[in-house]
């Protein structure tokens, strides 16, 4: 796979030009727990959930969702697979009609070129050759939280996400600290824009696989409440005993320059939950 993959990143090359001055934009005015608004709009309504983001446990994860949301890249994706404890988005948008199930990949690393992107991951050393995918925080990846440790997944709360990899690459990781870098397995290290709503009442231990990297703000437990009710209720009186999901098979990995691109099999709700806008609202 590697003697391909300089070609994919000849046209990535871009994602470098600006990263430093992000860097210096973000180190100048960030706070230990940036505050994001959400907003999902289901069945004509709108649901606005606060977070605070978890920038001192998982500082590169935080900085690429602020990145992109600054881009308004997750701005009328949708949750494209409804599980039983988790709502998977930031992939895939309605495509046009009257079918919500009939789904589009967005082409993440197409949509990225000209984003001020800051680089963690890198395809051969000496930061040459970036990725445009995301350190994996979590300790599956080696990564260790000291302290308190990492977040646990709650009410509400965001973790990253990244579909299954086949590729056995390994990329170079800069570690947070400065001092240098890692090479570590791509698969852990290959998030892109993926992440999902917890949606399970039950608190649960920070997942050895996925990083927890937002909470949600007491204040919006009740309407996310409200939004997981409008959905329930949804389903009962229009689908019945058939249920609110479809299963079909999604493209996934579209444009990634170790992966070829896949199928996924994805739970896609009938009736769509869109991600109207994701707003950073303090830095």
């Amino acid at each position: 796979m590697k003697k391909n993959i300089f070609k994919k990143f000849t046209a990535a090359a871009c994602l470098t030009a600006v990263a430093a001055t992000t860097l210096f934009t973000f180190a100048s005015c960030e706070t230990s727990y940036p505050k994001a608004e959400i907003t999902v709009s289901f069945n004509d309504t709108d649901y606005t959930l606060k977070y605070e983001l978890a920038r001192k446990l998982a500082p590169s994860t935080v900085r690429h969702f602020i990145e992109l949301a600054d881009n308004n890249f997750y701005d009328g994706l949708c949750v494209h697979s409804y599980e039983t404890s988790k709502w998977i988005a930031g992939g895939y948008k309605v495509a046009e009609g009257d079918d919500d199930t009939k789904l589009e990949e967005i082409d993440y690393f197409a949509a990225v070129k000209n984003f001020s992107l800051t680089q963690t991951v890198w395809a051969s050393p000496n930061k040459e050759n970036p990725t445009g995918t995301v350190y994996g925080e979590f300790s599956k990846n080696n990564y260790k939280v000291e302290g308190t440790g990492a977040w646990k997944q709650t009410y509400g709360s965001l973790s990253m996400f990244y579909t299954s990899k086949d590729a056995e690459d390994s990329v170079y990781v800069d570690r947070f600290d400065g001092n240098g870098q890692s090479y570590k397995p791509y698969k852990y290290n290959s998030a892109t824009s993926l992440f999902y709503f917890y949606t399970s009442s039950s608190d649960s231990a920070a997942s050895d696989n996925y990083c927890t990297f937002a909470r949600l703000e007491e204040k919006s437990r009740d309407k996310f409440a409200k939004l997981l009710k409008a959905v329930s209720d949804y389903s009962s009186d229009a689908y019945g005993n058939d249920g609110f999901t479809e299963e079909k098979k999604l493209t996934a990995n579209a444009g990634d320059p170790f992966e070829t691109s896949s199928t996924v099999t994805a739970k896609v709700p009938k009736k769509a939950i869109v991600i109207k806008s994701v707003k950073i609202k303090k830095y």
